[in-house]
């Protein structure tokens, strides 16, 4: 497989199909009363609203697109003026979800995701040609795809995205699960990467060991995908990555709220891909940023200090037999 080449002069689309109104209290939550906490944050959320923050951070031009409505869909998209954050939502709900995020004083969620209205009818259709007017109109570099479908969605969605940037030879980053992530596989999406769960859920069987969790790798590749990543909290990642398996090993820190982390992996994947061709800085570089990420309050927001987290990030390569279970 060729390397591929990023360029700081172009432009990430990214695909936010079921964005949210992210609020998260932090508090104790020892069983059923009423709690007080000294602040709550608001925030535009979802997994594609957190990535392309992100980006923005890190100086990665970036484009949204996806589906919005209603009042909380006017919120988000002040949200994101203020943020300097570029967008084209779709008029396509009558309402936009909200998400509640609990987070205790070790940094351990709850979150309780609203599961929404419905789409209104073709409006997929008018998501695809955006997508491909965009790609057509801009010097697009990647296409990030990451989240949920909403209700009423076409479960092919993701495909139809995977196969409009395959046209025009531009790799796409998934992160999904469930359905809509088994058929955009066969879209051959450059990146897939997932967490254990989204994984033993598509496989449906237990991942608990590395020599398991390396298999699903391989499966997952057959399926279609190029590369796939798996991330494991505080244990790291996996990744396989063309003939190489990854060991991704991650520094011990006390977090503010988890949430999102893998959002900032994928962020920090990306732009690693722009800063370094080299598939062990990129992991340790996207670690670190996911490692970042933890020190927050609301997820999709990094520090600029997550360089000094790359150090103590230890990546392993090794060279495997392809294998299938």
């Amino acid at each position: 497989m060729a390397e591929r080449t990023f360029h700081s002069s172009s432009v990430a689309l990214v695909v936010s199909c079921n964005p949210t109104l992210e609020v998260t209290f932090c508090a104790d939550i020892k069983g059923i009363g009423v709690y007080t906490c000294e602040e709550a944050s608001w925030e535009a959320g979802g997994k594609s609203l957190n990535v392309v923050r992100i980006l923005k951070i890190l100086g990665i031009p970036a484009l949204l697109v996806g589906f919005a409505g209603g009042h909380v869909g006017e919120y988000l998209k002040e949200r994101l003026h203020s943020q300097a954050i570029s967008f084209k939502f779709i008029a396509a709900l009558p309402e936009t979800r909200c998400s509640v995020v609990i987070v205790n004083h070790k940094g351990e969620p709850i979150i309780i995701r609203e599961r929404g209205r419905s789409i209104e009818p073709g409006t997929c259709g008018d998501l695809l040609k955006t997508i491909e007017s965009s790609i057509a109109g801009q010097n697009v570099s990647c296409v990030s795809v990451s989240g949920s479908l909403p209700v009423g969605a076409a479960e092919g969605l993701y495909v139809e995205i995977c196969r409009i940037a395959n046209r025009y030879a531009i790799p796409v980053f998934l992160d999904s699960s469930g359905n809509s992530l088994k058929r955009a596989l066969c879209g051959s999406p450059y990146i897939v990467k997932s967490n254990q769960q989204e994984l033993e859920e598509l496989l449906e069987r237990s991942l608990a060991d590395t020599n398991s969790q390396i298999t699903a790798l391989y499966e997952i590749r057959s399926l279609g995908a190029q590369n796939v990543i798996l991330t494991r909290g505080e244990r790291g990642a996996l990744a396989l990555i063309e003939n190489a398996i990854y060991n991704v090993r991650v520094p011990k820190i006390k977090p503010t709220n988890s949430t999102g982390a893998g959002d900032a992996f994928h962020a920090g994947l990306i732009w690693a891909c722009y800063a370094s061709g080299n598939w062990e800085e990129r992991l340790a570089i996207a670690t670190s940023i996911a490692v970042s990420s933890t020190s927050f309050m609301s997820s999709g927001w990094i520090g600029h200090n997550f360089r000094e987290y790359i150090s103590d990030v230890t990546v392993t390569k090794t060279i495997h037999e392809a294998r299938c279970s």
